[in-house]
């Protein structure tokens, strides 16, 4: 079987990458779109970023995964051994039940999207409620709660050998056929203050699958204190010292702009390593690697990038020139990366769940650094290279439910029944259509396990850089 590599970059657009490619920054972006099939990405409107990347994984809407959220309303009372997820609880989904009838969740109307912020605002202040007199509260989605399954228990069960690096809600981490790498390794990675030790802190338990997994990819964390001043030159115009030593601390401030980065590159850098390192030791037949850090690179790096857009904002020309190509320089550091996960296998996909754009003024919150949103969800990137696959080609319906059944059907297996999303027909060679009829098959449900939550001290700290990126509401 050919090998498979899906790459999953949060918040990528093309609206960055086509002017790169153009001036000849992005060879392996450029050589993956010669030789394969691009598209814009339609996204879900008014979903986070959990929802999103498992609609992704499963080729179905939010309220079939269960992954409506960062966070789902708990009545939990340990007194009385009593604990209850009400998340479809009608009296607290109902909004977006009546958005539903209004029109489809999948292109919603203003109405139905304004029931959807109206479902994600109540469950949250609900939530509040609960926390204050402890019988519960909002706490942060877990796999235990997913209800259907990705594509890569989906290609377990038909006996592929799978990897996933840091997909969101992924932990607790879960048997597969394969490894499993969850988000919570990731989490921990953002956390780390110095050592790998810090690493193991905050990473014990489930984060992996098997848990030898854990202690082979733990020297791909890398501290604060070893980025180098050559490393951030490759982002950041006439750094100094006060600079490298933001990018070094070990304590977190989420108004710094400079820690954030130093966290998101981290993370990215983790990820790509690992991915690195299961694939050439264990050679899985899919390998799926998320990429966070881009998004909080736009979110905090948009008013330089885009300065003109942003004159109601004191920057000093200084400030304005070390940070103005920063997100296209981290464009260009993913593209270098992505060409070391990629070496030697032919076939490859690259999503993102949305695009990225600036905040108009009168949304602009002058007491955050985030600049850059994508509340409106425009569109994200997909890519698509390798064997049957048609090249130099642009096609113009593609939509985040639609990777799912599609790389199902490239692998020769039947698509889920209740999948929401399409086969892209258009991206294959007209031989492999003729030859390989579409099957469906009705896969059973994901068994249910008991809940599992993130330490409040992990919670805490999540939920901190949730905050500073604009994602809790």
């Amino acid at each position: 079987m050919t090998k498979t590599i899906l790459i999953a970059i949060d918040s990528a657009t093309w609206d960055l990458i086509e002017p790169l490619i153009d001036e000849g920054e992005l060879p392996t972006f450029s050589d993956l779109i010669k030789n394969g099939v691009r598209s814009s990405l339609k996204s879900l409107r008014g979903f986070k970023s959990p929802a999103l990347w498992m609609s992704i994984a499963t080729g179905k809407m939010p309220e079939k995964t269960g992954v409506i959220y960062f966070s789902n309303i708990f009545l939990d009372s340990k007194e009385f051994s009593f604990r209850k997820n009400l998340t479809s609880n009608l009296l607290i989904n109902w909004p977006l039940r009546l958005g539903k009838k209004l029109s489809d969740l999948n292109y919603p109307s203003n109405h139905t999207l304004f029931l959807k912020k109206l479902y994600i605002y109540s469950m949250v202040k609900y939530g509040k409620v609960l926390e204050k007199f402890k019988l519960g509260g909002n706490y942060l989605i877990t796999s235990d709660l997913l209800q259907e399954k990705p594509i890569w228990e989906i290609l377990s069960d038909e006996k592929i050998s799978c990897a996933v690096i840091g997909w969101l809600v992924t932990w607790p981490a879960y048997k597969i056929n394969g490894i499993l790498v969850s988000e919570r390794a990731l989490e921990s990675v953002k956390i780390a203050e110095e050592t790998s030790e810090k690493f193991k802190i905050f990473g014990e338990g489930q984060s992996t699958y098997p848990s030898s997994i854990f202690d082979e990819i733990s020297k791909y964390v890398l501290s604060p204190s070893l980025i180098s001043r050559e490393e951030m030159s490759r982002f950041f115009i006439n750094l100094n010292g006060n600079d490298l030593e933001d990018i070094r601390k070990k304590t977190f401030d989420k108004n710094n702009q400079l820690q954030f980065f130093s966290q998101l590159y981290r993370t990215d850098v983790f990820s790509i390593n690992s991915g690195i390192h299961i694939k050439n030791k264990y050679a899985p037949d899919f390998l799926a690697v998320y990429l966070p850090g881009l998004d909080g690179v736009q979110h905090f790096f948009w008013r330089y990038h885009d300065s003109e857009k942003f004159h109601f904002i004191e920057a000093s020309k200084e400030e304005i020139l070390k940070f103005s190509n920063t997100i296209k320089n981290y464009y260009k550091f993913l593209d270098q990366q992505i060409a070391k996960l990629i070496d030697g296998e032919s076939n490859v996909i690259i999503v993102s769940d949305h695009g990225m754009d600036a905040i108009p003024r009168m949304n602009y919150d002058v007491s955050s650094i985030r600049s850059g949103q994508h509340e409106d969800s425009p569109d994200g990137i997909f890519i698509i290279k390798g064997k049957n696959i048609k090249k130099n080609v642009r096609i113009t319906n593609a939509h985040i439910l639609d990777i799912a059944p599609t790389l199902l059907y490239w692998l020769g297996k039947p698509i889920c029944e209740d999948m929401d999303g399409k086969i892209l027909t258009e991206v294959f060679e007209e031989d492999f259509l003729r030859s390989n009829p579409v099957q469906k098959k009705r896969y059973p449900k994901r068994k249910q396990t008991e809940g599992s939550d993130y330490s409040k001290e992990e919670e805490d700290k999540i939920k901190e850089r949730l905050n500073a990126l604009g994602y809790l509401d």
